[in-house]
């Protein structure tokens, strides 16, 4: 366990660091659903231009106590696929195929004003 830590620590963003990685006594596998937590706390810096979790807390992030920003508004899809990647728990995360399917990137674009058309 201790190895695993220390690659985590000196691998790995605190701010996109879910929170399997920082508790490793939780016993949850690593896994791509890591990556899909990063890109939830990817999605949610690119929409609100901050951090989802307030100085990057160790107890938020295991708690998955974050709030979506009143402003800017965007659509429900949006707000719930963020929603959806930032669960605390790995299994109740989509996995990579299921996230990908919910990225169709052109259609986010064009309807949720991610990109001016």
């Amino acid at each position: 366990m201790g190895i695993e830590e220390d690659n985590i620590r000196k691998y790995t963003t605190p701010a996109y660091r879910a929170p399997e990685m920082w508790d490793l006594f939780l016993r949850e596998v690593i896994n791509e659903k890591v990556d899909i937590w990063a890109l939830g706390c990817l999605l949610f810096r690119i929409c609100y231009f901050k951090s989802a979790f307030d100085g990057e807390s160790k107890l938020q992030v295991l708690n998955g106590n974050y709030r979506i920003p009143d402003l800017p508004k965007f659509s429900s899809f949006l707000t719930d696929l963020i929603r959806d990647m930032l669960q605390a728990r790995p299994d109740d995360r989509p996995d990579i195929t299921q996230a990908s399917a919910l990225l169709d990137w052109p259609f986010i674009s064009i309807n949720l004003g991610l990109v001016s058309c």
